[in-house]
């Protein structure tokens, strides 16, 4: 996948080059905390056509831990 440091804040689909799927190139949003707590919990039924697999089961906690140590990232 795209880099994750400094993904906090950063304009989804920002990492020129990388192929995104349409709907995240196209999403201009930002990935706040929520939103990604919430797109590593369900990345298909948040933007339908990625190609993130999920090949990992994190608790609810472990995915609060993962974005909070990726806001200290640039």
């Amino acid at each position: 996948g795209p880099p994750l440091n400094g993904v906090v804040n950063r304009q989804t689909g920002a990492i020129k080059g990388y192929p995104y799927s349409q709907d995240l190139a196209t999403a201009k949003r930002r990935w706040t905390a929520s939103r990604l707590k919430s797109y590593m919990n369900d990345p298909g039924g948040m933007y339908p056509g990625t190609t993130m697999q999920v090949e990992y089961d994190l608790e609810r906690w472990q995915r609060r831990e993962l974005v909070k140590y990726l806001a200290t990232t640039e």
